[in-house]
């Protein structure tokens, strides 16, 4: 079923060249929000379409948490302010502060950092996963995380966007909440791991064999 108008994502990319495209949730609400990175490959486009520029902003639609999203790009910070012929697109939590940063490649420019620094006001919990040898990275693994209301589930892979590899570290945002009812890992052969969670805000560290998770405030 296409969605895109009644979701609210259609009207923000409708003049855009999309190339890097992820899921992440920015302000660690519970729910992910949709990172877009754009540029056309016509340096000559606005000469033939006068609305369409070869150079084009980056796009954060914030999930509402019922289906649909919001354009957050024009308080989203500088980053989102300047035009680039962007392409690849990756997150990850680059300064260890527990929330995700953005790293975006643009086409004959330079590597671009987006850091978020805003403030703090949500819960998360951080899993990396350790498998057995050779996959050592879980590549394939499932996680499903119950916290009250909220049921999150994410996996593990490679490739998360165009040309673009984001961490493995799964990124969990809570919201007000602070604790996990349960964390269940499904590893790469099928088998099923209920993890016990010390805490929140931090990182934890699940190996397969089944020993008790490694907690990093």
């Amino acid at each position: 079923m296409e969605a895109s108008q009644s979701s609210g994502v259609a009207a923000p990319t409708f003049l855009v060249l999309t190339f890097g495209l992820l899921f992440a949730d920015l302000d660690l609400d519970g729910w992910q929000d949709l990172v877009i990175a754009n540029g056309h490959i016509e340096p000559n486009i606005q000469d033939t379409e006068a609305e369409i520029s070869y150079r084009e902003p980056l796009l954060l639609l914030g999930n509402s948490g019922n289906g649909t999203f919001v354009d957050w790009s024009k308080s989203a910070g500088k980053g989102f302010e300047q035009p680039l012929v962007a392409r690849g697109l990756a997150v990850g939590d680059l300064d260890g502060d527990g929330d995700l940063d953005l790293v975006v490649t643009e086409n004959g420019g330079p590597l671009h950092i987006l850091r978020n620094d805003g403030p703090r006001v949500h819960h998360y919990l951080r899993v990396r996963l350790r498998g057995r040898a050779p996959n050592t990275d879980a590549i394939g693994a499932g996680l499903e995380l119950k916290s009250g209301d909220l049921t999150q589930q994410r996996f593990v892979r490679t490739g998360s966007s165009y040309l673009s590899q984001s961490e493995l570290t799964q990124t969990f945002g809570l919201g007000k909440r602070t604790h996990v009812d349960r964390l269940t890992i499904t590893w790469p052969d099928g088998h099923r791991q209920v993890v016990k969670i010390p805490g929140v805000d931090r990182e934890v560290v699940v190996e397969e064999s089944g020993r008790t998770p490694l907690g990093r405030p």
